[in-house]
Protein backbone atom coordinates (compact mmCIF):
# COMPACT_ATOMS: atom_id res chain seq x y z
CA UNK A 1 0.00 0.00 0.00
CA UNK A 2 2.83 2.17 0.76
CA UNK A 3 4.71 1.63 -2.75
CA UNK A 4 1.34 2.55 -4.09
CA UNK A 5 0.71 6.33 -2.04
CA UNK A 6 4.70 6.91 -3.27
CA UNK A 7 4.10 6.33 -6.59
CA UNK A 8 1.05 8.47 -6.60
CA UNK A 9 3.21 11.28 -4.90
CA UNK A 10 5.83 10.79 -7.16
CA UNK A 11 3.13 11.01 -10.72
CA UNK A 12 1.42 14.43 -8.57
CA UNK A 13 5.16 15.93 -7.98
CA UNK A 14 6.14 15.10 -12.03
CA UNK A 15 2.57 16.58 -13.23
CA UNK A 16 2.76 19.69 -10.96
CA UNK A 17 6.45 20.27 -12.66
CA UNK A 18 5.37 19.29 -16.22
CA UNK A 19 2.20 21.40 -16.69
CA UNK A 20 3.75 24.80 -15.89
CA UNK A 21 6.00 24.04 -18.24
CA UNK A 22 4.35 23.09 -20.75
CA UNK A 23 2.13 25.97 -20.41
CA UNK A 24 5.28 28.43 -20.92
CA UNK A 25 7.01 26.69 -23.48
CA UNK A 26 3.27 26.96 -25.36
CA UNK A 27 2.65 30.58 -24.27
CA UNK A 28 6.29 31.51 -25.75
CA UNK A 29 5.45 29.95 -28.99
CA UNK A 30 2.31 31.72 -29.57
CA UNK A 31 3.55 35.16 -28.77
CA UNK A 32 6.04 34.43 -31.12
CA UNK A 33 6.76 36.52 -34.38
CA UNK A 34 7.07 33.41 -36.42
CA UNK A 35 3.46 32.06 -34.90
CA UNK A 36 1.95 35.31 -35.15
CA UNK A 37 3.19 35.33 -39.33
CA UNK A 38 1.95 32.26 -39.65
CA UNK A 39 -1.50 32.95 -38.19
CA UNK A 40 -1.52 36.48 -40.23
CA UNK A 41 -0.54 34.46 -43.44
CA UNK A 42 -3.64 31.89 -42.48
CA UNK A 43 -6.19 34.36 -42.21
CA UNK A 44 -4.97 36.73 -45.20
CA UNK A 45 -5.10 32.87 -47.77
CA UNK A 46 -7.51 33.34 -49.74
CA UNK A 47 -7.35 29.56 -50.97
CA UNK A 48 -7.67 28.63 -46.80
CA UNK A 49 -10.85 30.83 -46.63
CA UNK A 50 -12.36 29.10 -49.93
CA UNK A 51 -11.27 25.86 -48.38
CA UNK A 52 -12.79 26.84 -44.70
CA UNK A 53 -14.92 29.52 -44.69
CA UNK A 54 -13.79 32.86 -42.66
CA UNK A 55 -11.17 31.80 -40.12
CA UNK A 56 -12.91 31.85 -36.93
CA UNK A 57 -9.39 30.70 -34.60
CA UNK A 58 -6.31 29.51 -34.98
CA UNK A 59 -4.75 27.40 -32.30
CA UNK A 60 -0.67 25.88 -32.33
CA UNK A 61 -1.46 21.88 -32.37
CA UNK A 62 0.95 19.86 -31.45
CA UNK A 63 2.73 17.41 -33.69
CA UNK A 64 5.79 15.40 -33.86
CA UNK A 65 7.20 17.18 -36.46
CA UNK A 66 6.83 20.54 -35.15
CA UNK A 67 9.73 22.60 -34.72
CA UNK A 68 11.09 26.03 -33.72
CA UNK A 69 14.81 26.98 -34.26
CA UNK A 70 16.30 30.10 -34.17
CA UNK A 71 19.06 32.75 -33.18
CA UNK A 72 18.64 36.37 -32.95
CA UNK A 73 19.48 36.75 -37.04
CA UNK A 74 18.21 33.16 -38.92
CA UNK A 75 15.66 30.88 -38.05
CA UNK A 76 13.72 27.94 -39.18
CA UNK A 77 9.77 26.90 -37.94
CA UNK A 78 8.00 24.15 -39.06
CA UNK A 79 4.37 25.23 -37.05
CA UNK A 80 1.03 23.15 -37.19
CA UNK A 81 -2.11 25.26 -36.93
CA UNK A 82 -5.41 24.00 -35.89
CA UNK A 83 -7.43 25.94 -38.16
CA UNK A 84 -11.23 26.48 -37.70
CA UNK A 85 -13.09 27.97 -40.35
CA UNK A 86 -16.92 28.53 -40.57
CA UNK A 87 -17.48 25.79 -42.94
CA UNK A 88 -14.51 23.14 -41.76
CA UNK A 89 -11.74 22.80 -39.41
CA UNK A 90 -8.58 21.75 -40.62
CA UNK A 91 -4.58 21.56 -39.96
CA UNK A 92 -2.47 24.31 -42.00
CA UNK A 93 1.42 23.35 -41.84
CA UNK A 94 3.49 26.38 -42.17
CA UNK A 95 7.31 26.58 -42.83
CA UNK A 96 9.03 29.38 -42.21
CA UNK A 97 12.50 30.61 -42.64
CA UNK A 98 14.28 33.57 -41.01
CA UNK A 99 16.93 35.75 -42.64
CA UNK A 100 18.51 39.00 -41.52
CA UNK A 101 16.03 38.99 -38.66
CA UNK A 102 12.98 38.73 -40.67
CA UNK A 103 10.48 35.88 -41.17
CA UNK A 104 8.92 34.78 -44.55
CA UNK A 105 7.00 31.70 -45.01
CA UNK A 106 8.77 29.33 -47.40
CA UNK A 107 5.92 26.92 -48.24
CA UNK A 108 2.38 26.31 -46.67
CA UNK A 109 0.12 23.36 -47.01
CA UNK A 110 -3.75 22.67 -45.80
CA UNK A 111 -3.95 19.03 -44.68
CA UNK A 112 -7.37 18.17 -45.68
CA UNK A 113 -9.57 15.50 -42.59
CA UNK A 114 -10.03 13.16 -45.63
CA UNK A 115 -5.64 12.86 -45.94
CA UNK A 116 -5.36 14.60 -48.63
CA UNK A 117 -3.55 18.29 -48.68
CA UNK A 118 -3.38 21.47 -50.92
CA UNK A 119 -0.40 23.33 -51.38
CA UNK A 120 -1.12 26.81 -50.89
CA UNK A 121 0.76 29.94 -52.32
CA UNK A 122 3.37 32.00 -50.32
CA UNK A 123 2.81 34.93 -52.36
CA UNK A 124 -0.04 36.21 -49.78
CA UNK A 125 0.36 39.52 -48.15
CA UNK A 126 -0.15 39.60 -44.56
CA UNK A 127 -2.17 42.70 -43.96
CA UNK A 128 -3.47 42.09 -40.54
CA UNK A 129 -1.57 40.09 -37.73
CA UNK A 130 -4.70 39.09 -35.73
CA UNK A 131 -4.16 39.70 -31.66
CA UNK A 132 -4.57 37.19 -29.28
Amino acid sequence: MKSISKNIRIVLITLALLIPLGILVHQSVVMSDEYKLAVGYIHNNPLVNSELGEIRDCSLSLHKHSSIIKSSIDGNANLFIKTIGTQKTAIVHVHLTKAGSVWRVEDAYLLRPDGNFLVLPVNIRVVDMPRR
